[in-house]
């Protein structure tokens, strides 16, 4: 799991437990591996030490990155320029798009950049992979 972007490779309610049976951590993830829902942490004798709420932020930045998604209308060619692709080389495997998305994307995470600017530039680079990857299916 990586706590700064909360992502893992789990899906619903995950515990921990001590040794002696007690519920050491609680956390909820969606579909994606993303924290929501509450997490708990509980000390030895069952008592709780630390809760925290990710339903708010998670529905928030849901909704801010649907509602900026389809703003953006761009080509073919500007969506492999976004992604770092050279002039007129357009990609011809979801693979390699998938991968460039992620390296261009993930120091512009907005978990992982405090710029306020790495936001929007984070919904761009995912707007242009999401271009590819339709060119891509359509030309098959």
């Amino acid at each position: 799991e990586d706590e700064r972007t909360m992502k893992a490779r789990k899906v619903g309610y995950w515990r921990e437990y001590y040794e002696g049976g007690n519920t050491k951590t609680e956390k909820q993830y969606d579909a994606n591996g993303i924290r929501t829902g509450f997490c708990k942490r509980y000390a030895d004798d069952g008592s709780l030490e630390w809760v925290k709420d990710y339903t708010k932020d998670y529905i928030e930045r849901l909704a801010e990155f649907n509602a900026q998604r389809g703003k953006l209308n761009i080509s073919v060619e500007e969506a492999a320029a976004l992604l770092g692709f050279g002039p007129r080389q357009i990609p011809t495997e979801a693979a390699e798009v998938d991968r460039v998305y992620r390296k261009r994307c993930m120091p512009l995470h907005p978990d992982k950049c405090p710029d306020p600017d790495a936001n929007e530039r984070f919904i761009e680079v995912s707007r242009a992979r999401e271009v590819l990857l339709k060119h891509l299916s359509g030309s098959k």
